[in-house]
């Protein structure tokens, strides 16, 4: 069997360019401020954004680090749709829209889960940095229940090419 190629819109293009600059967003402040050599770095929050517990520098690294990882791990399996399980049954008349559906879906997974992180590795060098003291939680929620219904969509749209 011949791998199908998705074709890439210029919407791709810039969904992609997006999750690159989030990915920026979480890397940049690990290179570029030389003043974070001593400061300690919250490593987790309660429920209202206060910080319950500091760690040391090398903390900073966690959040870039798992990004990264999800980035690629994420693009990866995008680039892979056919291996992606759908919820009707895959046939030759409906492939295409699937594995494109697919790709699709997980380019915004990916973009969901690059503003999250961004977020928060942001919020928490601002707050290591002491230019903030806590971190909105609201935000946090309405990028995941934003994330949530985009995957939802994309479920439900997986039916609109269900062979009948």
């Amino acid at each position: 069997m011949e791998k199908l190629q998705i074709k890439k819109t210029p919407y791709d293009f810039v969904l992609e360019f997006i999750c690159a600059i989030g990915l920026t967003a979480v890397l940049y402040p690990l290179f570029s401020y030389t003043e974070l050599a001593e400061v300690r770095w919250p490593v987790h929050f309660n429920v209202s954004g206060e910080i319950n517990s500091w760690g040391t520098r090398s903390n900073m690294w966690f959040i870039p680090i798992m990004t990264v990882v999800m980035y690629v791990g994420i693009s990866i399996l995008g680039n892979k749709a056919d291996k992606l399980k759908f919820p009707v049954p895959v046939t030759e008349n409906n492939k295409y829209s699937l594995y494109r559906l697919g790709f699709r879906g997980m380019k915004f997974v990916k973009f969901g889960v690059m503003c999250i992180f961004a977020y928060m590795n942001i919020m928490s060098f601002l707050i290591a940095t002491e230019k903030e003291s806590t971190i909105d939680f609201n935000v946090i929620l309405i990028l995941s229940g934003m994330l949530l219904i985009i995957t939802l969509i994309m479920y439900l749209m997986a039916f609109l090419y269900k062979e009948k």
